[in-house]
């Protein structure tokens, strides 16, 4: 059975490449150079799809998904891609399918804004955290742009990271007072 990471490659044509097991497997039978995949988290697996098909060329690619995970993924790792890849996200199902394009999204934030998007969607409420004191993305979101200091604070733990400093922590508490 496949895997739930899969990349669309768009060019002259369409092609899928995914994870069965171990192997990669790709519709057009055309090996990729990522002969094998031992990254266990699917959401950050298409990342490595996405690197491999930028390597072969490709500058348009299209990942689908159903999870906001992914999609903050893409937009924080924007900028580890190649300026000139167009990396659009596929999103959700039914009416609410979309297609967003994350590397405009990464533009529109910045660097440091998208490398800290990990940090506050996990924060904020993800897959493991519906959200925070009862308090929804968008109230987060406008405390951010209003207290743009918290920039920092996600950043640290968008890394993975063992401590976090007092002053790291005093920026989450105000951060957590200023949306209520």
């Amino acid at each position: 059975m496949l895997a739930d990471a899969c990349v669309e490659v768009i060019g002259r044509h369409v092609e899928t490449v995914s994870t069965k097991g171990a192997d990669i497997v790709c519709s057009s039978g055309v090996a990729t150079n990522l002969r094998y995949c031992s990254q266990e988290e699917a959401d950050t697996r298409l990342l490595l799809h996405v690197a491999d098909v930028v390597r072969s060329g490709r500058t348009r690619v299209v990942v689908r998904t159903v999870d906001t995970d992914v999609l903050v993924l893409c937009v924080s790792h924007n900028f580890c891609i190649p300026n000139t890849i167009e990396l659009w996200v596929a999103f959700g199902t039914g009416q609410r399918y979309r297609v967003t394009p994350a590397h405009l999204i990464a533009e529109q934030l910045g660097r440091s804004k998208s490398a800290a998007l990990p940090g506050f969607h996990a924060f904020t409420g993800c897959d493991t955290v519906s959200c925070f004191c009862g308090r929804g993305k968008r109230t987060a979101w406008d405390t951010w742009l209003a207290y743009p200091e918290a920039t920092r604070a996600f950043t640290h733990i968008s890394q993975p990271v063992v401590v976090i400093p007092d002053d790291v922590s005093d920026i989450f508490e105000r951060f957590n007072v200023l949306q209520n």
